[in-house]
């Protein structure tokens, strides 16, 4: 088993933007967007602190239709 020690995240917002920065160990294949996207629809409503926790704790294929893309803007 892989264990990813992520030892900060910051959230900053400048202007329309919110800037993330994630520290940590190392990361997985699209690990940091999959947290980002997960963060997004839980910001925007769309998802509850149980399905949050079952995401994180559970195999799951939702994880993979939240990912964030890569240093672009979500509006």
């Amino acid at each position: 088993m892989c264990i990813v020690e992520i030892s900060k995240i910051e959230i900053v917002e400048s202007g329309d933007l919110i800037l993330i920065r994630v520290s940590g160990s190392h990361f997985l294949w699209k690990q940091v967007c999959r947290m980002v996207g997960v963060m997004v629809e839980a910001g925007r409503g769309k998802l509850s602190i149980s399905e949050i926790e079952a995401i994180f704790t559970s195999p799951s294929e939702i994880v993979a239709k939240l990912t964030a893309p890569p240093s672009v803007a979500v509006s």
